[in-house]
């Protein structure tokens, strides 16, 4: 297989919604190789066709970063054909409504696996790929904010910049933990009442009001502007807000002072 020399973007969960916009978005802009990945085949590769309908040239390829094998086929295939990524772009994730039925252990598990472990997991194995100069961005819900932490210890011991990924995972394992056994305390009782140090690269995180239909104000493609925009600009190191606006991750909660919600 010879490799190409092109720039390469891999934006995942990107058969729907916001991921397929900024996958639209890239392709518009003619950014080298753009990659749609999607856990489910059949759902990626219908996506992958409708760009294709729109004159647009994505790639495909089947991408689930919570199963390792997963990981694994994608990365090995990314290295073996590019060589490297210079934009990343972790759109993937899940997100429960307040009106969730699954019960609360269930939405804490699948949060921190998902959103914490299989990302990790998942950045963890394609970093060596990126590129001098390249660009990371995770994109969140406002919960990505460190205001929405109602422990002050909690939020302390987060925003320390010694903090290492090791002791993050550690940290975010005993809070999972800790859920668990609460939640096994309240059943039997009745009813009691990032991380991501940079790379080398740039690393962004990104939040929408659109993630998986949260709050609905932002369109998935004006949401895929201001993604694209923060990948493929100089800055490093920022967490932006909805409307491209930078924030201290560690500041005010800016849903009050940007978005003037209470």
């Amino acid at each position: 297989m010879e490799m190409s020399r092109e720039k390469v973007a891999v934006v995942t969960g990107a058969n729907k919604g916001l991921g397929y916009e900024i996958v639209k978005a890239l392709c518009r802009k003619n950014y080298g190789v753009v990659y749609l990945t999607a856990r489910n085949e059949e759902k990626g590769r219908e996506a992958f066709k409708k760009l294709q309908e729109l004159g647009l040239k994505p790639k495909f390829h089947q991408l689930d970063i919570q199963y390792g094998k997963s990981i694994h086929t994608f990365v090995k295939y990314i290295e073996k054909k590019h060589g490297g990524v210079d934009v990343l772009i972790n759109n993937a994730g899940v997100l429960f409504l307040k009106d969730a039925q699954q019960p609360k252990v269930y939405q804490t598990d699948q949060t921190l696996i998902v959103n914490f472990f299989s990302l990790v997991d998942f950045c963890e194995t394609i970093s060596p790929l990126m590129r001098n100069g390249g660009c990371i961005v995770n994109v969140s819900s406002s919960s990505g904010h460190l205001s929405r932490i109602p422990s002050q210890r909690l939020r302390e011991r987060l925003k320390d910049e010694n903090l290492s990924l090791d002791e993050l995972k550690v940290l975010m394992q005993g809070i999972l933990a800790r859920r668990q056994t609460f939640e096994r305390r309240r059943r039997r009782v009745g009813n009691l009442h990032t991380w991501f140090r940079r790379w080398g690269q740039r690393l962004h995180l990104y939040y929408t009001e659109d993630w998986l239909h949260v709050e609905g104000n932002v369109l998935p493609e004006q949401g895929a502007d201001v993604v694209v925009q923060v990948a493929l600009s100089d800055s490093r190191g920022q967490y932006v807000w909805h409307n491209g606006t930078p924030v201290p991750w560690c500041g005010d909660d800016p849903r009050i002072w940007i978005d003037g919600k209470v």
